[in-house]
């Protein structure tokens, strides 16, 4: 259904019908995969092309740890400083 890359950098869809019959309509009030991608979108996830996985990654989310994204608000961090490339 939907997991943790291999890395633990990127979040992965294993089985996308599953996902929408199983998995959304319980945490959200759908069970539409596109209006989940548009959430991840919302939060800066980006789909990951450079690989035949439905693969999306953020670039605050490393080795498995959330804690930033769980305090995230449309794109924006609280209490995260954000360094410019």
């Amino acid at each position: 259904m939907l997991g943790w890359g291999d890395n633990g950098e990127s979040i992965v869809v294993h089985d996308l019908k599953a996902l929408e019959t199983t998995v959304l309509p319980i945490y959200f009030r759908h069970g539409n995969y596109r209006s989940f991608v548009r959430q991840l979108n919302l939060y800066e996830f980006r789909k990951d092309n450079n690989r035949k996985l439905i693969e999306y990654r953020h670039p605050e989310v490393r080795g498995n740890y959330v804690c930033a994204c769980a305090s995230a608000r449309f794109g924006k961090f609280r209490g995260v400083e954000r360094t410019e490339k």
